[in-house]
């Protein structure tokens, strides 16, 4: 497809640079919990499935995760800024075109994942207004039953209060990212039960413990 970027797997010295600000933004501002790091296994393909409720989700999955290469999905018009085009074609960005379904999204999400790369995905498609989880999209779904790869649930919390859909700016706080288990990708109902997962996490109480250091309870290699 016109515009479609380069296939990108690896942690190049754009990726890491790029994770390199984004850390140290989160050491500055927020409070960062991880639970079940173990859960992600550091090599071969996978699926990391989160909810979406704030525009912090992303760089804390990166984060969270930094150990392996994380692919995610961007609007495609945003490459119609030069220095976003030029990072985007550096770290793997897949381009998707909101509010269509776009084969050539879905068949470059199946390439990464074919290639043995993470493939981070938010399946309600839009952050949340109001915290609760919305039916999710089948496109992880669709990725999973074509490559077989492993689907991780993602849960995430406290990311809506530090910046809410809506907001203008970001606002310190405490936020958590916690991996479940894997979900066989061969089954039917592997996303309802990864959506499942991701419930049980978040009922769970929602504010995160952090030590007198203010540090996250796991900080990755």
């Amino acid at each position: 497809m016109e515009g479609e970027l380069p296939l990108v797997t690896r942690k190049t010295l754009t990726w890491r640079f790029a994770l390199g600000i984004l850390r140290t933004g989160y050491l500055l501002f927020w409070r960062r919990q991880v639970i079940g790091h173990e859960n992600v296994p550091r090599e071969g393909p996978v699926i990391l499935v989160g909810n979406h409720q704030s525009f912090l989700d992303i760089p804390l999955m990166a984060i969270a995760v930094d150990h392996r290469h994380v692919a995610f999905a961007a609007r495609r018009s945003l490459i119609d800024n030069a220095f976003l085009r030029f990072i985007f074609a550096r770290v793997g960005v897949i381009l998707v075109e909101p509010g269509r379904g776009d084969r050539a999204t879905l068949r470059r999400m199946i390439e990464h994942v074919e290639a043995g790369d993470a493939l981070g995905i938010f399946p309600e498609g839009t952050r949340s207004l109001d915290g609760e989880l919305s039916e999710p999209k089948k496109g992880a779904l669709l990725v999973a039953r074509s490559t077989g790869a492993p689907i991780i649930p993602c849960a995430i919390s406290g990311t809506r209060k530090a910046w809410p859909r809506g907001g203008r700016w970001p606002r310190p706080g405490k936020v958590c990212i916690e991996f479940a288990a894997a979900v066989d990708g061969s089954r039917p109902d592997a996303l309802d039960v990864a959506w499942q997962s991701i419930a049980a996490m978040l009922s769970k109480p929602s504010e995160p413990h952090f030590g007198a250091s203010d540090q996250a309870v796991h900080n990755n290699p």
